[in-house]
């Protein structure tokens, strides 16, 4: 039980991390073009 408890985490974290260093970037370009 517990690999599949770490590879959805895991799978969530890598989610997060990609939204967080997208995110400001496409807020920036979305301010660029305002």
């Amino acid at each position: 039980m517990m690999p599949e408890i770490g590879n959805g985490l895991l799978c969530l974290a890598l989610g997060i991390a990609l939204l967080l260093s997208v995110y400001p970037l496409w807020a920036w370009r979305a301010e660029m073009r305002a």
